[in-house]
């Protein structure tokens, strides 16, 4: 019975492990976890390679991920300036378009 009680408490402890806050270590807890159910961590444990592969990998994913935020925003950055060189351009023409209808009214009707 205690030993079921303490497996469950070892069990429930996980995500206070995950919280850098608590200072716990999540490798130890999860070895205790599982040697809590009778498994002995070994059997599961990652080679050295295989862990430091695991780790490189996360880290291009991590790399590869921040790349395309970084792509997005460039993009999104791009289709704005387009947006307000578009609204530049037809004020520019709204304007010429302005002194075009001046000019030509006062050709047709002449101050003098």
């Amino acid at each position: 019975m205690d030993r079921d009680i303490q497996r469950r408490a070892i069990l429930s402890l996980g995500a206070y492990v995950l919280n850098p806050i608590y200072g716990a270590d999540p490798e130890l807890w999860f070895e205790e976890a599982l040697r809590a159910n009778k498994i002995d961590p070994l059997r599961l444990k990652l080679s050295d390679k295989k862990k430091a592969n695991i780790q490189q990998e996360a880290v291009m994913r991590a790399q590869a991920q921040a790349n395309a935020v970084a792509q997005q925003q460039e993009n999104a950055q791009y289709q704005i300036q387009q947006e307000k060189d578009k609204l530049i351009l037809q004020a520019a023409l709204k304007d010429a378009e302005i002194k075009k209808d001046i000019i030509v009214a006062h050709i047709a009707h002449p101050k003098s």
